[in-house]
């Protein structure tokens, strides 16, 4: 994935703009993105997708539309595996698929990846997959990186 010198400041920027930010309550396996929130001052409100699995994604989703739908929505997605298109692999169930699907276009999609979430290697995109806008890798510090498709 490419990194740009003001990918930070430009993440940083669009998530102190956004009214709204769609979290998640990570899995052991997962990093947790509010950290990053809280380092660059996001002041607007939080909203945490279902814990439940059986939950269903579009009623979320419509939820999230009817509540929120001509603010400033940032969605932070977790993902097993992630490339420098923005290709994001989960857990093989498909929700934050069918959930993303359902959102306006506008809304910004962040990625939220362990460093070796990521891959070097083109993932295969399936026609369902929804592209991420960018990726933010959590480790020690948080790194911003830019999906090609938005270069």
């Amino acid at each position: 994935m490419s990194e740009k010198s003001n990918t930070d400041d430009q993440l940083s920027a669009a998530l102190r703009a956004a009214d709204v930010v769609v979290s998640y309550a990570p899995l052991p396996d997962e990093p947790d993105a509010e950290a990053f929130l809280f380092q660059h001052d996001f002041a607007g409100e939080i909203v945490r997708t279902p814990q439940d699995k059986n939950s269903s994604p579009h009623e979320f989703a419509e939820n999230l539309v009817r509540e929120h739908g001509e603010k400033k929505v940032c969605i932070l997605v977790p993902g097993s595996k992630f490339d420098e298109h923005g290709t994001r692999h989960g857990r093989g169930g498909g929700w934050y698929d069918r959930f993303l699907s359902a959102l306006p276009i506008g809304w910004l999609k962040v990625g939220v990846a362990l460093p070796h979430h990521v891959s070097l290697e083109k993932l295969e995109r399936k026609e369902w997959d929804q592209p991420m806008d960018y990726v933010l890798v959590c480790d020690k510090d948080f790194k911003v990186v830019v999906p090609e498709n938005r270069r």
